[in-house]
């Protein structure tokens, strides 16, 4: 099955919502506690042929020391 990697986009409120929900699990598997966490822009996965239902929402992991142009990866 192959993916396609979509191009960064502008975070929206929907997106920071959820970043905001994370943001407990992203300080524990950095081991800090982050002052400021705002969400600036996101990307996404789309799996061919496939649809999820997701019931909870999980951190998978986290990208640190991230400057704003910098390119996020999966």
């Amino acid at each position: 099955m192959s993916t396609i990697a979509m191009r960064p986009q502008a975070a929206t409120a929907e997106i920071q919502s959820y970043c905001e929900m994370l943001k407990p699990k992203a300080e524990a598997k950095a081991e800090r506690t982050f002052g400021v966490y705002v969400a600036k822009t996101f990307i996404t996965k789309v799996w061919e042929g496939t649809t999820y239902l997701v019931k909870k929402l999980g951190l998978l992991s986290i990208q640190t020391g991230k400057k704003l142009n910098d390119p996020l990866q999966f």
